[in-house]
């Protein structure tokens, strides 16, 4: 109990959550985690439904409920890869996104990420009876015929042709001598693989691997979704156009992948859907851009996009309840007195009355700071909020690329 309830007071601490520190305090937002619960259990049950998008300000808790889905998704059997945009991982390059998804994907039975020891495991005796042999199932053959010669090698090959199914470049002299030497004939020959077209072939492949392996499929999470409006306007098209896809609202991907996303409410208001300054909102400009740079089908769907971002398909999260607040505080401090054995006491209600302003995980930090400073001096004061605030992360004008600089036509991505 000691060891648990310390685990979970370095995590809140560090402003990480934790599978531990999830489950220890009590559940805020059961409204939203019993949605994503429901879709879990469609999920695993072969019909995964629709992805969702969860908004809320800055602080209220959109990283721990991914957490909690993270970890839910996990116990109930499924594979699961989690990543939170930032200039390395962005929307609109889509292979570089699987690569980073497919590199950290995680299993309850195997504590290396990826899914290399359960392909091992599994090995290619399934294989002819599996959707990964169906002819056509993919935007391109390349990812199949990776996964299939992987089984039939070993060392060193094995290895290079695992590196190319999670995304790293594999020269095609490489991919055409490891298939001759494991397969005794030649690398059959396909339209040339680029990765702005082809992208989705490999998250199938990945995915369908995934159930081949035994597990429920493959739910992805996907954190500070609000960063895509930093890029330029062209990129942002390419963006949205693979969240559409990703989120399946179409309802034509066949592959069995769950979406959730977290992003900032004020960015979805301020600049998404009613604009910012000089700047035409996104749901009017990208439609717009994308019916004059590709076709009218994709100018649909985003619209559909937009809409939808609107919907209860999209849940909201809002300031915590004070009596739900009170609980969650109240925990801590249990698990302080616990975790440094002391008999841990604090004045909630000053807790919530000083920090009424302040996000969430403002209000965590002070109770912590607060238990700290009494256990260690047995200073009853409370510390100060101007140290605890956080930095303010609103919209500023200057972090968007100017659209004049990104009138071409969206980024083709590197070929292979």
């Amino acid at each position: 109990m000691r060891t648990q309830a310390l685990s979970v007071i370095e995590a809140l601490r560090a402003g990480v959550p934790t599978r531990q520190s999830t489950r220890s305090l009590p559940d805020a937002r059961k409204n939203v985690t019993d949605q994503i619960v429901a879709d879990l259990a469609a999920a695993a049950g072969g019909n995964p439904p629709p992805g969702r998008i969860v908004w809320g300000e800055y602080g209220q808790g959109k990283t721990h409920l991914l957490t909690t889905i993270e970890h839910a998704a996990l116990d109930r059997g499924f594979a699961v890869s989690r990543v939170s945009l930032s200039r390395d991982v962005s929307l609109h390059n889509p292979f570089s996104l699987y690569g980073r998804l497919a590199s950290i994907l995680r299993v309850h039975d195997s504590a290396i990420p990826g899914l290399h020891t359960p392909l091992l495991r599994t090995g290619a005796h399934g294989l002819p009876g599996s959707p990964l042999k169906q002819p056509d199932r993919y935007g391109h053959p390349l990812p199949a015929l990776l996964l299939e010669d992987f089984f039939y090698t070993a060392d060193e090959d094995r290895e290079l042709l695992y590196g190319g199914l999670v995304g790293a470049r594999l020269a095609p002299a490489e991919l055409r001598r490891i298939h001759r030497t494991s397969r005794g004939e030649a690398l059959p020959k396909f339209e040339r693989f680029r990765a702005a077209s082809h992208a989705t072939a490999f998250f199938g492949v990945m995915a369908d691997a995934i159930r081949y392996c035994g597990y429920k499929g493959w739910v992805i999470l996907l954190d500070e979704l609000e960063l895509l409006l930093w890029l330029g306007r062209a990129s942002r098209l390419a963006a949205y156009m693979n969240l559409e896809w990703l989120l399946d609202w179409s309802g034509d991907r066949r592959y069995p992948i769950y979406f959730v996303a977290g992003a900032a409410k004020n960015m979805q208001s301020n600049v998404m859907i009613s604009g910012s300054g000089r700047r035409i909102p996104d749901q009017t400009a990208i439609p717009e851009l994308a019916a004059a740079k590709l076709d009218l089908v994709s100018q649909q769907r985003l619209v559909r996009l937009f809409d939808r971002t609107l919907s209860p398909q999209c849940p909201i999260i809002g300031p915590i309840h004070s009596d739900a607040l009170r609980g969650i505080l109240g925990r801590i401090v249990e698990l302080h007195g616990a975790a440094y054995d002391w008999p841990a006491h604090l004045d909630i209600p000053e807790i919530q009355a000083r920090c009424a302003n302040q996000p969430v995980r403002t209000m965590i930090r002070a109770t912590v700071e607060a238990l700290d400073l009494r256990f260690l001096h047995g200073d009853p004061a409370l510390p100060e909020l101007a140290d605890l605030t956080e930095y303010s992360l609103e919209e500023a004008e200057d972090f968007f690329v100017d659209d004049r600089e990104d009138d071409a036509e969206p980024p083709p991505g590197q070929d292979s």
